[in-house]
């Protein structure tokens, strides 16, 4: 907002012998202001000149310049000194908005870091157990394995294998003659024979073996034709020929049963 201002220049003029009163007019007003700045600047202007001062006498000479004995009142418009609108003071509570994003971008790194801890702990409770029971060597049991037909023998072969394998044909049970059969025939070979055969190894791998470590002609006869009537049971759901099947339960104690009764 504009407002007037009254401003004294030094000049000529004389004093009044008291203010004027309030509500006075505006150019009585002018005029005393304007007389009691000249009466001060004579004032000062005799102070000057009584002064032993070089430099003082020399001001008060200059003063006495016609162009420094004007005296008047000018008026001007000026903006009223409202005082500046100061900001409303922040809550000590209330961050700034950078630190908002701040605080927000901290709490989500914490998150994060507990979210893969606790992922990380759940992936070890379910598969740690199981990479080390993976890493431990297994206790190897003592004596062969074989596994045929997925069943598993881990004993010498009875001598009355080849009876009780008869036994079984004589009672319908076919596959299950053979299988006794044909598991006990690898467990000879393994056991009584030394022979390496590994608990995977195919049919045709045990034969095939058979035939590179023995060179009992006989028995590498006897171990083809059990092998091919194995095989057509198991696989082709099919009997061999019936005296095919006792020729081999009653040659089986003398390729195997021997080896038993030598210990």
């Amino acid at each position: 907002m504009m407002v007037p201002e009254l401003l004294a220049f030094p000049g000529t003029g004389f004093a009044a012998d008291a203010p004027p009163p309030p509500g006075a007019p505006p150019q009585e007003q002018k005029e005393y202001l304007a007389n009691a700045i000249c009466e001060q600047r004579r004032a000062r202007e005799a102070e000057l000149a009584q002064s032993d001062s070089v430099v003082k006498q020399a001001l008060a000479e200059m003063l006495k310049a016609p162009e420094l004995q004007t005296c008047e009142v000018r008026e001007r418009w000026r903006w009223r000194d409202d005082g500046a609108m100061e900001p409303p003071s922040r809550s000590p509570r209330d961050p700034r908005p950078g630190q908002w994003f701040a605080a927000t971008v901290e709490a989500l790194l914490w998150f994060a870091i507990g979210l893969f801890i606790t992922v990380a702990g759940w992936w070890l409770w379910r598969h740690a157990p199981k990479a080390f029971s993976h890493a431990r060597p297994r206790a190897v049991k003592s004596g062969s394995r074989l596994v045929q037909g997925r069943d598993e023998i881990t004993v010498p072969p009875d001598a009355g294998l080849g009876d009780a394998a008869w036994q079984l044909w004589s009672e319908g049970q076919s596959r299950e003659a053979l299988r006794m059969l044909y598991q006990g025939s690898l467990a000879g070979l393994a056991i009584r024979r030394g022979l390496p055969v590994r608990p995977s190894a195919t049919e045709v791998e045990c034969l095939r073996l058979a035939t590179a470590q023995l060179t009992d002609p006989e028995l590498l006869e006897f171990l083809r034709r059990l092998t091919r009537a194995w095989q057509v049971t198991a696989y082709a759901h099919r009997s061999p020929d019936e005296a095919e099947v006792h020729s081999l339960c009653a040659e089986w104690p003398r390729h195997f049963a021997r080896a038993t009764r030598n210990e």
